[in-house]
């Protein structure tokens, strides 16, 4: 019924986010991600006609710390592939807008 994975015995900060991780079902990772997505955007919006390059900066970063995620098994194959989505349709906004 519960995942009751014991976290003690963790000894560096990877072990203890990865056992927290699965405690929470890969969830906390994708929370990071979608925070990191936010805070980046919020902080780098300047102006009112500077979105689309805030935008593909955003994603692009974004999917470079989810690849690492996926490297260190902190996030599927299936969760990766939103960041990956989002880089490429950023980067059709950005180049087909005016």
């Amino acid at each position: 019924m519960y995942n009751m994975t014991n976290v003690t015995n963790a000894n560096n900060f990877y072990e203890v986010f990865f056992g927290m991780n699965n405690l929470a079902e890969g969830m906390i990772a994708v929370f990071i991600l979608v925070a990191l997505f936010l805070l980046i955007f919020m902080v780098f919006k300047k102006y009112e006609h500077d979105t689309k390059e805030v935008l593909l900066m955003d994603c692009t970063i974004t999917s470079v710390v989810a690849v690492l995620f996926w490297a260190i098994d902190l996030i599927s194959w299936k969760i990766l592939i939103y960041p990956i989505i989002m880089l490429f349709a950023s980067i059709i906004i950005y180049k087909l807008s005016d």
